[in-house]
C-alpha cells in the first residue's frame, strides 16, 4: 500500500513538472521589478490625494505590497482589502530569491498532493485520490494561476490542508487552528467564514463537536493576530483587528459586487459573464473548462442521492461544498480564479464517478 502511494505521489509530481516545463518555464525565470513600489502607490486614490492615477493589475498589486510587507510595511495600510499572508511569502521569496513566483509554484507542488490524499482517505480509493490530482494539474485556471501573483492558488492549498486534518487528524488542535488561520490569513476573511459554517454544521449534526474543535478555532483568532504584528508594532494600541476587519467587509461589499443574483454560477457552468464595463456584454473566461459544470453535475445528484438516502457523510459534505459555494458567491463580481478553492472537490466527484462506475467495470 505504502509503494503503490509512493508511486502515486511521483507520478503526480512528474506530471506536475512537465506541465511547469512545457506551459510555464517562464515562471522560473520571473525576476521582480523594484519600479513596481513607485507604480504601486502611484495606483492607489483611496484617499483621492494621487494625481495622475495609474491602474495596475491585482497580481502587480500583491507583489508590490509584499516588498512592502516584508520590509517592515504596514499589512492595513497597504492592499488592506486582503489579509497578508501569501503577500508576505511573495515578499520574502522577492528578498531571498528574486522571484516572487517561486512560492505559486510551491503551492502548485503542493496542491495536487493534498487532492490526492484527501480524495484517497474520503472514498477510500487512492485511484480517484491520483485521477482527482491529475484533473487538477491539467484544468486551464490551475496552469494559469502557476504564473499569475494571485493569492488564490495559497488560499486553496490552506483550505485542503485544514480540511484534511479537522477530519482525519481530529485531535490536534494545534495545527487545525494554524492551518485555518492561514487559510483564513490568505484572502478576504468570509470564504474561510463560509467553510467553518459548513463544517459546523456538518460536525454538529453528527454530534463531533468537542472540546478540540473548540480549541481549534480559538487557536487559530491567536494565530490570525500575529499576521499583523506590524500593524501593532505602527500603530500600538490604536490598531483594532476586529474594525479593520469590518472595514475590508465594507470595502468588499461597496467595490465587489456584480450586477445581478448568479453571476458566478453563469460563469462556472457556461464560462461567460457579462461584463460591468464598456458596452456591458458577455465575456468569455479563457480560462473556463467543459469539466467544471459536468462534474458540478455529477456532484448534484450526488447530494440528491444522499438526502433521499439521509446519508451525510464525509462523502456528502465535499459533494455539497461547491454548490452551496456557487450561491454563497450570489452578487459578487464574477472572477475565473475564485472557483480554484472549490476545483478539488468538483474533480474528486468527476473522479468518484469515472473510477466507480467506468474503470471498475472495464
Amino acid at each position: 500500500m505504502l509503494q503503490t502511494k509512493f508511486y502515486h505521489h511521483a507520478l503526480i509530481s512528474t506530471v506536475f513538472l512537465l506541465i511547469v516545463l512545457t506551459f510555464r518555464g517562464d515562471t522560473l525565470k520571473f525576476r521582480f521589478n523594484p519600479g513596481l513600489i513607485e507604480r504601486y502607490y502611484q495606483s492607489q486614490d483611496i484617499t483621492h490625494e494621487v494625481s495622475n492615477r495609474i491602474f495596475l493589475s491585482d497580481g502587480d498589486i500583491y507583489l508590490a505590497t509584499g516588498y512592502i510587507y516584508a520590509r517592515g510595511g504596514d499589512p492595513s495600510q497597504n492592499n488592506f482589502e486582503h489579509p497578508p499572508v501569501v503577500k508576505y511569502l511573495f515578499g520574502f521569496a522577492t528578498l531571498i530569491l528574486g522571484n516572487p513566483l517561486i512560492i505559486q509554484i510551491i503551492f502548485g507542488f503542493i496542491l495536487p498532493q493534498l487532492v490526492y490524499l484527501l480524495g484517497t482517505r474520503i472514498s477510500g480509493n487512492s485511484l480517484i485520490g491520483l485521477l482527482g490530482a491529475i484533473l487538477i494539474i491539467i484544468d486551464p485556471l490551475f496552469i494559469d494561476t502557476l504564473n499569475q501573483p494571485l493569492l488564490d492558488m495559497g488560499q486553496t492549498v490552506f483550505m485542503l490542508g485544514y480540511f484534511y486534518l479537522i477530519f482525519y487528524d481530529n485531535k490536534n488542535w494545534v495545527g487545525q487552528g494554524i492551518l485555518l488561520a492561514l487559510f483564513a490569513g490568505c484572502k478576504f476573511w468570509i470564504t474561510p467564514g463560509f467553510f467553518i459554517v459548513l463544517i459546523t454544521l456538518y460536525k454538529y449534526y453528527r454530534h463531533e463537536i468537542n472540546k478540540e474543535y473548540i480549541y481549534h478555532l480559538a487557536f487559530s483568532l491567536v494565530i490570525y493576530t500575529l499576521f499583523y504584528s506590524q500593524s501593532y508594532i505602527h500603530e500600538g494600541l490604536k490598531f483594532n483587528l476586529v474594525w479593520h476587519m469590518l472595514k475590508t467587509l465594507k470595502y468588499r461589499l461597496v467595490h465587489n459586487t456584480a450586477t445581478y443574483f448568479g453571476a458566478s454560477v453563469l460563469l462556472f457552468t457556461s464560462g461567460y459573464w457579462k461584463s460591468w464595463w464598456d458596452s456591458y456584454g458577455f465575456v468569455r473566461g479563457s480560462t473556463w473548462s467543459l469539466l467544471w459544470p459536468l462534474s458540478l453535475g455529477f456532484s448534484i445528484n450526488n447530494v440528491l442521492v444522499s438526502l433521499k438516502k439521509i446519508r451525510i457523510d464525509t462523502l456528502f459534505l465535499t459533494e455539497i461544498i461547491p454548490i452551496s459555494y456557487l450561491l454563497f458567491l450570489g452578487v459578487q463580481a464574477p472572477f475565473p480564479r475564485y472557483f480554484l478553492v472549490i476545483l478539488p472537490f468538483v474533480y474528486l466527484s468527476l473522479s468518484n464517478l469515472i473510477v466507480n462506475r467506468f474503470i471498475k467495470n472495464f
